[in-house]
């Protein structure tokens, strides 16, 4: 079934705060994310109302990653999904099986009588193997709406595809990222490797050195007990 791609359909009716660090991927004018100028921290956790997300809306030829297990980011992206469905539309191809269409619904009934149509404005493409993840974004042309990936390697993580074949694939993808971005914004949201697969971490590195924002959650403060003695 490699060949296969799903079609693009229109979408019709069927806490913790979390703290992130905005990374800015190495470049000439790199700027440390620890300086002062640095990463930006910012508790919240939908991601939408950061403050980013506005900022990129109509900014071309950008690529944001999400770092991270996709439940992390659940709730924001459908937060901010809603918002683009509401606005100018939005497209999603959905690697990993995490698009939930009725959370997104109940979303836009929060800002908007106008259901159906709002959620015309979605396109969704499901992959359920990296061939055709790899075959829908090479038959998606570019858009004027922001588009989004969801779990792009999910099953670049599978263990019958080889190493050297995911790295062949995934230099693939990478062009077809640049490409979608030339007139829209794309936000690509992608995990890390399990822990029977570590020597796949060369994934997600590759797709950080390649992207204009990287973004992932930062890591959790220690805390000291005190003795109580």
């Amino acid at each position: 079934m490699a060949g296969v791609t799903p079609p693009f359909i229109p979408l019709r009716l069927p806490c913790f705060p979390l703290s992130f660090r905005l990374i800015p991927p190495k470049a000439p004018h790199h700027i440390p994310p620890d300086s002062p100028q640095g990463g930006l921290s910012f508790p919240c956790g939908l991601l939408y109302a950061c403050g980013m997300y506005p900022a990129l809306e109509h900014r071309s030829h950008a690529i944001v990653l999400l770092l991270g297990p996709a439940a992390l980011y659940q709730a924001g992206l459908h937060h901010w999904l809603a918002r683009q469905a509401c606005a100018q539309g939005v497209h999603v191809i959905d690697c990993g099986n995490h698009f939930n269409a009725y959370l997104l619904a109940r979303l836009i009934r929060r800002q908007t009588h106008l259901l159906e149509a709002a959620l015309a404005r979605v396109q969704v493409a499901r992959t359920f193997t990296c061939y055709q993840a790899v075959s829908q974004l090479a038959e998606t042309p570019p858009q004027d709406a922001p588009g989004l990936i969801m779990g792009l390697l999910a099953s670049f993580y599978d263990e019958n595809i080889s190493l050297p074949e995911g790295l062949r694939l995934l230099e693939i993808v990478q062009g077809h990222l640049h490409r979608l971005s030339q007139q829209a914004p794309l936000i690509v949201q992608a995990a890390h490797p399990p822990a029977n697969a570590a020597a796949r971490a060369v994934y997600p590195e590759y797709l950080a050195e390649n992207a204009s924002l990287v973004l992932h959650p930062a890591a959790a403060p220690s805390v000291h007990q005190p003795n109580l003695f």
